[in-house]
């Protein structure tokens, strides 16, 4: 599905909270065609807030 979607939107990244169920992710994705690098994150703030912040 990520690819697919890289594929559809063309970024040039993709940002993968860093935790322990999504590291394999990150690890087994690394890069996708055309140079999009995928780069893991570690939140700063807690799930509500987070989303509230992106949720108009």
């Amino acid at each position: 599905m990520t690819e697919k979607l890289a594929n559809e939107y063309k970024p040039r990244f993709i940002l993968i909270e860093d935790k322990a169920s999504s590291q394999q992710l990150i690890q087994d994705i690394g890069f996708l065609g055309d140079n999009i690098r995928v780069i893991g994150i570690k939140p700063r703030l807690d799930k509500v807030t987070r989303f509230a912040s992106v949720v108009p």
